[in-house]
């Protein structure tokens, strides 16, 4: 799809895509719980396996607490491509300068795609990023995703629309800097 990118496009999140994934939280906290009650009071209670799903029962929870805030407080416009850079609410306050990108690629993670902004460690920390995406930084990057990650759970957009348009965005700043 060919887009105009002298206007900002702005990307919105799904509501009905957010109570799906709402929906499924308490459905994996079940999951979680069932093991836990099932092994009550026998020697396995005390396995590693449960201890996991102790885990997953926070983890679970969080997950379904975080999903409801968003859909009744992040309203709106989420992502916004714009001539000069990408802003993405749920990583940080600021646009992210086309001119600081260094690279974008594509982290597929437990068979989901995340774009990968990778900017110098300078601007990232001139950056306000969100909790989530500061406490997220140091695992993403273990596990091979050196940079700010976003995704497009929970939007109006598939994740290959929004690669491709990321992309037609830094490609016409980039011909803009050829050009001057």
């Amino acid at each position: 799809m060919h887009i105009d990118t002298t206007r900002s496009l702005e990307i919105s999140g799904s509501p009905l895509k957010r109570i799906g994934l709402f929906l499924l939280s308490p459905v994996m906290v079940a999951v979680s719980l069932f093991p836990i009650i099932y092994t009550w009071g026998t020697p396995e209670a005390n396995s590693l396996a449960v201890f996991f799903c102790y885990i997953g029962v926070v983890l679970f929870s969080a997950c379904g607490v975080l999903i409801l805030w968003r859909l009744f407080r992040q309203t709106g416009t989420v992502i916004e491509l714009r001539p000069d850079g990408i802003r993405d609410i749920r990583v940080a306050a600021e646009v992210i300068p086309w001119s600081a990108v260094q690279d974008i690629y594509t982290w597929t993670y437990q068979r989901q795609s995340i774009m990968v902004i990778s900017v110098p460690h300078e601007v990232e920390q001139t950056l306000s990023l969100t909790r989530i995406a500061r406490w997220s930084r140091r695992a993403n990057t273990a596990l091979g995703a050196d940079g700010l990650c976003i995704g497009a759970t929970g939007l109006t957009i598939s994740y290959d629309q929004l690669l491709d348009a990321t992309l037609q965005y830094l490609a016409a700043w980039q011909a803009t800097q050829k050009a001057t």
